[in-house]
């Protein structure tokens, strides 16, 4: 044993080095009691709708198909979140709207006393309605006639003012009070000196000071008759529907008025950002029961021609019809339609072939006793149509059938028309008939 070493050999113990063991890891059938995490693809998590927040469904947090946790989606950098946000904010917006539609009472209608007028009046009044009725400055309200009668069967329903297109004083008479517009008032074909100074000026400035007055006064709904030649106008097009638009230089005085006066109503819409909701109908030709001791529409006054045989020719074109009661009821259903707000709709029952109306309105027994109608050659309408500009149009259409979409209206009111051939006979019934040939 070596000097200077205190230690005894006795008392050394050998340091064994620490060791961990190692803890064996679980083969991958075995089962924990632990949950296992599985890794799962990246993939966007199921999105279920709770109330009016939208929520997903995260997998990884359920226990058990019985007990799941919803979590609110707030990643705002989603564009299945955006979608689905975007698509709930207009279903609550359109619910909105609903609901204040639904609280529409008074509606004020120009053009109360013609043959729409008449017919739209009757039917809102019949749907609860209060209607401010917009008369001309040549109607009067002592006189018989159907506006008369309907305001004394619903004095407290109708009030009758006094309206003209280009009066703003009385576009705001009109308008007090009301919380919806059904403009219909138009300038009529039989109007003396026609031109466009009487013509299209007082269709626009009319609509104008009622925009206007709806913007001033805070009335939202708007719904705006217009005419089937603001679709079929223009050119030839064997399929027409509610996106195509006419030529203003193939469209008579009449025709090009309605055409800029509905696309007024839209620009002001779109520019104004005003609020107002305008829904607009493009009707084909009305016809129906003819009102007595009213002034005749154009439309009347073509079948009462038609029926007595007064026109030298008739011309061998198909024309758009539609029951003037059905053109009512879809101005009434439109004010309390949210679906129809800022649409376009045409409104037509169908296209018929001019001699088809002629059979129509004569019976069998009544053809027998009258001459066939003429109709004029084409070579012959070629000839007039040099000298004549409506005949070059019509020209156009001769001898060509063609189709008027309108689905969009049948699908967004889910409207059912009335029959037109049951609307010609009673058209013709207040002509002085006998009844004999009339039932015959």
């Amino acid at each position: 044993m070596k000097k200077g070493n205190n230690v005894s050999p006795m008392r050394a113990k050998k340091v064994t080095p620490l060791r961990i063991k190692r803890i064996p890891e679980a083969p991958a059938n075995m089962e924990s009691e632990e949950e296992v995490v599985v890794d799962k693809p990246n993939t966007p998590a199921p999105i279920v709708k709770l109330g009016s927040v939208y929520q997903y469904e995260d997998a990884d947090t359920c226990r058990n198909d019985a007990e799941t946790l919803q979590k609110e989606i707030y990643a705002s950098n989603s564009e299945n979140y955006k979608k689905m946000r975007e698509e709930h904010e207009a279903i609550l917006e359109h619910a909105n709207l609903q609901e204040t539609l639904n609280s529409i009472q008074t509606v004020a209608v120009t053009g109360a006393s013609g043959y729409l007028g008449y017919y739209l009046v009757s039917t809102l009044v019949e749907r609860g309605f209060n209607v401010r009725a917009g008369v001309g400055p040549k109607f009067k309200t002592r006189e018989p006639s159907p506006l008369n009668d309907l305001w004394a069967q619903y004095p407290y329903q109708i009030k009758i003012i006094r309206f003209t297109l280009n009066n703003p004083k009385e576009a705001e008479d009109l308008l007090t009070d009301a919380e919806a517009v059904v403009h219909c008032a138009s300038i009529s074909r039989a109007t003396p000196n026609i031109n466009s100074i009487n013509i299209l000026y007082p269709e626009i400035e009319g609509l104008m000071n009622l925009l206007t007055t709806c913007t001033k006064r805070k009335i939202s709904r708007f719904v705006l008759v217009s005419c089937i030649s603001n679709v079929t106008g223009g050119r030839y097009r064997k399929n027409y529907n509610e996106s195509h638009w006419a030529n203003p230089d193939d469209c008579d005085l009449f025709e090009r008025a309605k055409l800029l006066t509905e696309k007024v109503a839209w620009n002001y819409v779109e520019e104004q950002k005003s609020g107002i909701k305008l829904t607009v109908l493009c009707p084909g030709i009305l016809v129906g029961p003819a009102c007595k001791n009213s002034p005749d529409s154009v439309n009347v006054v073509f079948v009462r021609k038609l029926f007595e045989k007064k026109l030298n020719y008739f011309m061998n074109v198909k024309i758009p019809l539609l029951d003037v009661r059905d053109l009512a009821d879809a101005c009434a259903m439109s004010i309390k339609n949210a679906s129809s707000v800022n649409q376009r709709y045409i409104v037509n029952e169908g296209t018929y072939w001019i001699r088809d109306v002629h059979v129509i309105i004569h019976n069998e027994k009544y053809k027998k006793q009258n001459k066939p109608p003429t109709y004029m050659n084409r070579t012959l309408l070629k000839f007039l149509a040099f000298f004549d500009r409506d005949l070059k149009k019509i020209l156009e259409y001769y001898d060509k059938s063609y189709n008027i979409n309108d689905e969009k209206f049948k699908r967004d009111f889910g409207f059912k028309y009335r029959r037109v051939d049951e609307a010609l006979k009673t058209m013709v019934e207040v002509f002085g008939v006998p009844e004999s040939n009339l039932n015959s």
